[in-house]
């Protein structure tokens, strides 16, 4: 698929006075879809598999999906008044679990995502529980399925690994990665597998520009 169908899809949360971002990409299936139908199909088919796995007390704040190619091609939603349902005791806001995309090119890296916002029943010491790892299983089997809306049923777009482009150091700020913002330099895979670390990771902020 072209760089003309690629959008970021970035999904706001908090916990308490914590706040988690999570940042996915996605190629839309046709070109008759724009934002707000990327967003549509993340809350009809990714949240209702993340929201299980997560507190009841984590809020999804806002999800923000922009076009790559075309910045006139965005939506930006705030209190969209979406939950967790997982209930119990909520555990610390760093605690999270981590999927693995793996990678289908060797010149990219594997993808990974860090899901948060956890209750404490999920794992036992530093290992997560058996059926919490069937509920992480199940959002990462949907992430890299095809996303759908449901009124009217479409499918709309699906999930990519994005190849971030090097800028070399110069003009007073040192190498960093960006996202491509070309054709030519547009390189993605579409995930088809993925790995369940089974004991706890953290969610860690990262620096502006570093790149994901």
């Amino acid at each position: 698929m072209p760089f003309i169908d690629c959008y970021n899809v970035v999904v706001h949360q908090s916990l308490g006075l914590a706040t988690m971002i999570n940042v996915f990409q996605v190629e839309r299936l046709t070109s008759g879809w724009n934002a707000p139908d990327i967003r549509e199909a993340f809350i009809d088919t990714v949240y209702l598999d993340w929201a299980p796995c997560v507190h009841t007390t984590l809020g999804f704040d806002s999800i923000d999906t922009v076009s790559l190619s075309n910045p006139a091609d965005f939506e930006v939603g705030f209190h969209i008044g979406m939950t967790g349902t997982h209930e119990d005791v909520v555990g610390p806001g760093l605690v999270a679990a981590s999927i693995r995309f793996n990678r289908l090119l060797t010149n990219m890296r594997h993808g990974y995502k860090r899901i948060s916002g956890l209750s404490e029943d999920a794992y036992t010491g530093n290992a997560f529980t058996g059926d919490f790892l069937v509920l992480l299983s199940q959002l990462a089997t949907t992430l890299i399925g095809v996303w759908s809306k449901t009124t009217p049923a479409f499918d709309i777009c699906g999930l990519r690994v994005v190849k971030r482009v090097l800028v070399p150091a110069g003009g007073g700020h040192g190498a960093y990665y960006r996202m491509p913002e070309s054709e030519e330099e547009y390189v993605a895979y579409h995930p088809t597998s993925f790995y369940l670390d089974p004991y706890v990771s953290s969610q860690v902020s990262r620096k502006v520009r570093s790149g994901a």
